[in-house]
């Protein structure tokens, strides 16, 4: 399975800072991919019905992915439902294309590429109770579609950097980014509940 996030906004670096900035910019971002994640929800076959098809399967044949997505992961008080959950036995690969303003490839420079990734990751998965405590995250939606619930489940990140060709609002500056993450999950042993995944 295969999908895309996107994203408009400052892009923070996860380098241990707690700014009032930086943590409603966490929680802002889990509602973004929320909304998207439910989209994604209501829109594919497999993931709506349980159901996948192809020339294979000789028409539609039913799975057993209800049966593993049906309890939500609760952290702290807090209901997230995760697309990808260690029981279907997926791996993920994340391809994130990152455009500024700056033309000097400022992704690189204003901030540590590394760290500036492991913010995004970080809202694309189930957070800990550590960081439900820093924070307000009384406004995520119930229950929180998030795409993993581990990022140990990642096997490969690659990352492109480009100039954003548009100004954006005056308000915006340089420090806009916009950011498509191209999403791929692929089962690394397959079975009814992962099939729709292959």
């Amino acid at each position: 399975m295969r999908f895309r996030l996107y994203f408009e906004g400052p892009l923070y670096s996860d380098n241990g800072g707690t700014g009032s900035n930086k943590l409603e910019a966490r929680v802002d971002l889990f509602c973004k991919f929320d909304k998207q994640l439910q989209k994604l929800w209501e829109t594919n076959q497999y993931l709506k019905t349980g159901k996948t098809s192809g020339p294979e399967l000789d028409g539609y044949v039913e799975t057993n992915l209800p049966q593993f997505q049906a309890e939500n992961t609760i952290v702290d008080g807090k209901t997230f439902q995760p697309l990808a959950r260690k029981n279907l036995h997926l791996n993920c690969r994340l391809s994130f294309l990152v455009m500024r303003q700056d033309k000097t490839s400022g992704f690189f420079t204003k901030g540590d590429i590394d760290n500036k990734v492991k913010f995004l990751v970080d809202c694309l998965r189930v957070p800990s109770a550590e960081q439900l405590k820093k924070g307000d995250w009384n406004r995520l939606p119930n229950p929180c579609h998030v795409v993993l619930e581990d990022d140990n489940m990642i096997t490969q990140i690659n990352v492109e950097s480009d100039q954003l060709l548009d100004n954006g609002t005056a308000n915006q500056g340089l420090d806009r980014s916009v950011v498509i993450i191209d999403v791929e999950l692929k089962p690394y042993e397959l079975h009814l509940g992962n099939i729709g995944f292959g």
